[in-house]
């Protein structure tokens, strides 16, 4: 649903990573910060907030939404939503599963699926 785009001539600036981009979005979305407020860690708020209004535009959110309604409804009605989080409650690593297996089983899985903090800039 984020694919990445590039030009076939390959000209012009890097684009960004979706995913960075997201993470900004759910950054805002959590903290009700304005986006010129961002962290020095992600992208440029101009960008980001471009993206988020075309995203938005194009139906990316609903149809994202979606998808992860049909696979829970796939998994059926029993389903674990294992997640970790700092000491701020900041999500770190969510993993949904079914609900059969013990939560010690789904240590090493949420553990895999943890979030890529951005790196830095220079």
């Amino acid at each position: 649903m984020f694919e990445e785009k590039r030009r076939p001539d390959g000209r012009g600036r890097p684009w960004h990573d979706a995913r960075a981009v997201l993470n900004v979005v759910l950054w805002v979305s959590r903290t009700g910060a304005p986006w010129h407020d961002l962290p020095d860690r992600y992208p440029p708020c101009q960008t980001c907030h471009r993206w988020f209004q075309q995203w938005r535009k194009n139906g990316v959110f609903r149809d994202l939404l979606t998808c992860l309604a049909e696979d829970l409804r796939l998994r059926g009605k029993g389903n674990k939503i294992m997640a970790i989080v700092d000491r701020r409650s900041l999500p770190l690593a969510v993993h949904v599963a079914c609900a059969s297996p013990h939560e010690v089983r789904l240590v090493d899985a949420t553990l895999e699926d943890r979030f890529i903090a951005p790196t830095r800039r220079a």
